[in-house]
């Protein structure tokens, strides 16, 4: 008789463990092995474990973004208390704190104003609200320009659970736009100024050449009349009336054209550039009889300003300058233009220095009024119009000189932003 091959109904584990009976066997001994597999392949505790796993490094991640954000961003819960917010919002309106998490956004700002609570409230309700351009006081009286967007964000349910705050710190740009409009305004009232301090100049530098014209047209009317064959005095007294009548017009037509050009906005501009344009212009037809030296500091960083007023002043003082030379009759040295950053670092200086005679101290204090001028053929208005321009740019023009020692122009005009 064969005998029948029996399985021991413990495995040799089990049966150590039964032979000392103090030692616990673990539960997963007591498991089949497939199951314990099962357990940890399928089992929803597991499956719920990886899911908040997931969802951790999710949220770990999303820190992360918000944190490192280019602009402030701040997310709250339906109490206004923070949840995450960037770097940049800690610093521009943490108020000293490290860290804003838990705490309350009216806490952190007990003077917010009504008017940001009830955006908030909006947000609260589900409203998406926000704002290009909004001025914001801080607590120190600084003005700062904000552009926001306030989002409610919601949660599994589809409920809103707080809202995000979203800015922009555009001061520098608002400030860049409010100079432009200064700058603006800043000429209009310069040509104002000019039109008003000229009017009774005007009038006097009109009256004079107007009455020469009707004193040379009444001698010449009375020769005609009298049956004088004196031809050649007539001839003279007219050609004087023709004269004096183109005067008067050349002083309105100066004037008119000052007055009435187009507006032209500042901008950024590279001054070497605009100084070496200006020696084109006031050189053309070969003019000068000097060819100015420019002495440009390198790297100047760019200036704020209309390029066409500026080119028309550095224009005007570098043809005063060689008409000066030339009446001196220097036959030696020249024109020197040298471009400085000037006081506190805010502006740039041009001088304009020429080797002519000079001004004496009575002309120096007077070149700039309206219809002064030292020329024979001049009216007087290229300093005046050329002052005006420089100060509608928040600059100066000024002039420092001794007889026998030539004259040095000084104008200033702001650095670019």
């Amino acid at each position: 008789m064969r005998r029948r091959s029996v399985s021991p109904p413990y495995s040799p584990r089990q049966k150590q463990e039964m032979v000392h009976p103090s030692k616990k066997p673990s539960p997963a001994a007591l498991l089949p092995a497939n199951a314990l597999r099962e357990s940890r392949d399928f089992g929803p505790t597991a499956e719920l474990l990886r899911t908040n796993q997931k969802l951790a490094i999710a949220l770990h991640e999303f820190r992360l973004l918000v944190q490192q954000a280019p602009l402030a961003i701040a997310m709250f819960d339906r109490d206004m208390r923070y949840i995450v917010t960037s770097q940049r919002w800690v610093s521009a309106f943490g108020r000293g704190h490290s860290k804003l998490e838990g705490l309350s956004h009216y806490d952190v700002h007990p003077d917010i104003p009504e008017s940001w609570i009830a955006v908030h409230r909006r947000g609260l309700a589900g409203e998406q609200v926000n704002k290009d351009e909004d001025l914001w006081v801080q607590a120190d009286g600084t003005k700062v320009w904000l552009r926001w967007a306030v989002s409610p964000w919601r949660n599994e349910k589809g409920d809103v659970g707080g809202i995000t705050i979203f800015t922009e710190d555009i001061t520098q740009r608002k400030q860049a736009e409010q100079l432009r409009l200064w700058h603006t305004e800043m000429e209009l009232l310069a040509k104002r100024q000019i039109a008003v301090q000229t009017v009774a100049a005007i009038a006097h530098e009109i009256n004079q050449p107007l009455n020469s014209v009707s004193f040379y047209a009444e001698a010449a009317l009375k020769m005609l009349r009298g049956g004088s064959n004196q031809t050649e005095k007539l001839e003279r007294a007219l050609e004087a009336a023709v004269q004096q009548a183109q005067r008067a017009g050349r002083t309105l037509h100066d004037l008119l054209n000052f007055l009435h050009q187009g507006e032209v906005r500042s901008q950024p501009l590279d001054l070497g550039e605009v100084v070496r344009d200006a020696i084109t212009i006031a050189d053309d037809g070969g003019n000068f009889d000097f060819r100015p030296a420019i002495d440009l500091e390198p790297g100047l960083r760019p200036v704020y300003a209309n390029g066409l007023h500026l080119q028309k002043v550095m224009v005007n003082l570098l043809q005063n300058a060689n008409q000066a030379i030339r009446d001196a009759g220097v036959s030696s040295g020249g024109i020197t233009i040298t471009v400085r950053t000037a006081g506190a670092g805010n502006c740039a200086q041009v001088m304009v220095r020429d080797n002519g005679p000079g001004l004496d101290r009575e002309t120096a204090k007077r070149i700039f009024e309206p219809f002064f001028t030292t020329k024979p053929e001049g009216i007087g208005l290229g300093l005046t119009i050329s002052r005006a321009l420089v100060e509608a740019h928040g600059g100066q023009l000024w002039v420092d000189s001794e007889p026998g020692s030539g004259a040095t122009f000084h104008l200033t005009v702001p650095f670019a932003p």
